[in-house]
C-alpha cells in the first residue's frame, strides 16, 4: 500500500514537473527566450546574436534566436547596449517584407528597444543609424535624415538609400546602397544587394532590378529571395517557363 502511494506521489511529481515545464516554455516563447531544454543559451555571447543578424536571409528562427540571446543578456544586465541594439535590429528585420514594405505595428514594437538604448548612451552611432532606419518608415525621411548628421557607417548609407528611395530617386538609391554594400559585413552583402533590386522595382525601375537579383545570387547561390524576385519579374512579362524555373530553384533552397 505504501509502495502504491509512493508510486502515485512520483507520478504526480512528474506530472507537476511537466506542467511547470510547459508553463515556463510557453512564457519563454512569449517573451522571446529559449525553452528550458536549451540551457546552452546561458553560455552564449552577444557575438552569436550579431552573427545571426548578419546571416539572416528570411529565416525566422535566426531572428528568434537573436531575440532570445538578447533577452537573456538583458535579464542579466538591463544596460547591455549590444543586446538592446541586436534586439532592435531583430525586430526591424522581422517586419521586413521586401523593398519599401514594412509592418508598421511591429516596427513600433521594436522601436522601444531603440529608445532604451539611446537613453543609456545617446552618442551610440550604431543605435542612432538604426533609429534612422526605423524613422524612415514610422515618421518621415526628413526626420530620419536629421538623425544621421555626423554619422558615417554602413547603416547610415543604407538609411540614406531608403530615404532616396522614398523620394523615388533611383540614382541616389544606387549610389548610397553601393556604399552600404561595400562597407557592410561580408555575410550581409547578398541581402543588401537583393534589397536594392527590390527597392528599385518598387519605384518602377524593374529592368535595373534584375542586375541586383542576379548579383545577389552570384554572391550567395543559396539565397532564395532573389530567385523569387526574378521569378516574379518573368511572370510579369508572361515568360512562364523562366518563372517556373526560378520558382523551382527557390523551392529547392527552401
Amino acid at each position: 500500500m505504501d509502495k502504491e502511494i509512493e508510486l502515485r506521489h512520483i507520478k504526480n511529481f512528474d506530472l507537476n514537473k511537466k506542467i511547470h515545464l510547459i508553463i515556463f516554455n510557453t512564457i519563454a516563447r512569449t517573451i522571446g527566450l529559449f525553452t528550458l531544454e536549451t540551457k546552452a543559451i546561458m553560455k552564449i555571447k552577444i557575438e552569436k546574436a550579431e552573427e545571426n543578424l548578419n546571416r539572416f536571409r528570411g529565416e525566422t528562427l535566426l531572428l528568434e534566436e537573436c531575440k532570445a540571446i538578447s533577452n537573456y543578456l538583458l535579464m542579466e544586465n538591463p544596460r547591455h547596449e549590444k543586446a538592446l541594439t541586436c534586439l532592435a535590429e531583430a525586430y526591424y528585420q522581422d517586419t521586413y517584407q521586401g523593398g519599401l514594405s514594412f509592418r508598421k505595428m511591429k516596427l513600433l514594437k521594436g522601436y522601444k528597444w531603440i529608445l532604451k538604448a539611446i537613453a543609456i548612451n545617446p552618442k551610440n552611432e550604431e543605435v542612432r543609424s538604426l533609429q534612422a532606419l526605423y524613422i524612415v518608415y514610422l515618421l518621415s525621411p526628413s526626420k530620419a535624415e536629421y538623425l544621421l548628421k555626423g554619422i558615417d557607417n554602413w547603416r547610415t548609407t543604407l538609411a540614406y538609400g531608403m530615404i532616396t528611395t522614398k523620394n523615388e530617386d533611383a540614382d541616389g538609391l544606387e549610389l548610397y546602397m553601393t556604399r552600404s554594400i561595400k562597407n557592410c559585413p561580408k555575410s550581409r552583402k547578398a541581402f543588401l544587394v537583393n534589397h536594392t533590386g527590390a527597392a528599385l522595382s518598387m519605384i518602377g525601375h524593374k529592368k535595373k532590378s534584375i542586375h541586383y537579383y542576379e548579383e545577389a545570387i552570384n554572391i550567395d547561390p543559396d539565397f532564395a529571395w532573389p530567385y523569387y524576385n526574378l521569378g516574379l519579374r518573368e511572370e510579369e512579362i508572361s515568360n512562364e517557363d523562366a518563372a517556373n524555373e526560378y520558382a523551382n530553384k527557390e523551392l529547392g533552397i527552401l
